[in-house]
């Protein structure tokens, strides 16, 4: 069943590929000597114009009734954090074609943000593995859910059938179905983009924890993912006070030995922040503007 997936996948001939900008602008924007000039140079025209869209409807969204029309002031408007979640999904959200009742492309992109963003955090905050490597996996973490959306239409429909009318959860409709759960759909489609190990592994095993052993990347993956479920809101980030506590509870439960909250205050602060500014430019309130 897996070589039957595999073949399926590889013969989509509108399966898109990871752009070679999206690599360039992600290295430049982790540079800490960069310059907003610096990644400006980077973007082609397809990445600028997803960047001026979200900027604007962003600025508009806060009652600014002035239009952004450069790519200098577009990043100024998102931060590098907001350019980076923009240019990370662009491979995959096109993939998604209107609407479907069964499909809440909202939640999904909100999960995704908060997966890469918290991965980020806990691997800074444990030294494990590398903080942009599973801030990658943590965003594509789930993108093999788009691929059974997108590709898979017959077996999307009876896995949801599943999980309605036998109150399956999703892992176990998919397996029943295609044999293989969105995780192993997702490696599959980045292992055919040629990305690291590192990162196709995380996304292989972020349900699979008695298969990772040592290997940090998947564990923070893992670890994030889990911790993401229990501060994911439909209206964005909850209040920073029961951000933390959620946090806290969840790694002082995870990992005791490690976790020592007086060191990582900061560090849950800066991710709070975070995720609040992409709740902002990705889902912006309306402004009451003509």
């Amino acid at each position: 069943m897996i070589d039957h997936i595999k073949n399926r996948i590889e013969r989509i001939e509108l399966l898109p590929t990871f752009p070679p900008v999206v690599t360039e602008v992600m290295g430049v924007i982790e540079d800490p000597r960069s310059s907003v000039s610096d990644i400006v140079k980077h973007m082609d025209p397809s990445v600028l114009g997803e960047v001026l869209k979200v900027a604007n409807n962003s600025y508009l969204g806060r009652k600014n009734f002035r239009r952004i029309g450069t790519a200098e002031q577009a990043v100024a408007a998102i931060g590098y954090s907001g350019l980076s979640s923009i240019v990370l999904h662009m491979p995959f959200l096109s993939m998604i074609d209107g609407e479907d009742t069964l499909f809440d492309r909202a939640a999904f992109i909100r999960h995704s943000f908060s997966v890469a963003i918290l991965a980020k955090a806990v691997s800074s905050m444990f030294g494990l593995g590398s903080p942009e490597k599973v801030y990658i996996s943590g965003m594509l973490h789930d993108i093999g859910i788009i691929v059974m959306y997108q590709y898979f239409k017959e077996e999307w429909q009876k896995i949801n059938s599943l999980m309605e009318e036998d109150r399956l959860g999703r892992l176990e409709a998919e397996r029943a179905v295609l044999g293989a759960d969105h995780a192993v759909l997702g490696s599959m489609l980045l292992e055919s983009w040629d990305l690291p190990e590192t990162i196709t592994g995380s996304v292989r095993l972020h349900h699979s924890l008695e298969e990772i052993g040592e290997r940090e990347e998947p564990y923070v993956t893992w670890l994030a993912n889990n911790l993401a479920k229990r501060v994911d809101s439909p209206g964005g980030p909850v209040d920073f006070e029961t951000f933390f506590k959620k946090v806290r509870d969840y790694l002082q439960g995870e990992m005791p030995d490690l976790y020592l909250l007086k060191y990582h205050v900061e560090l849950l602060e800066i991710a709070y922040t975070r995720l609040s500014e992409v709740e902002g430019f990705l889902f912006p309130r309306s402004g009451g503007h003509a």
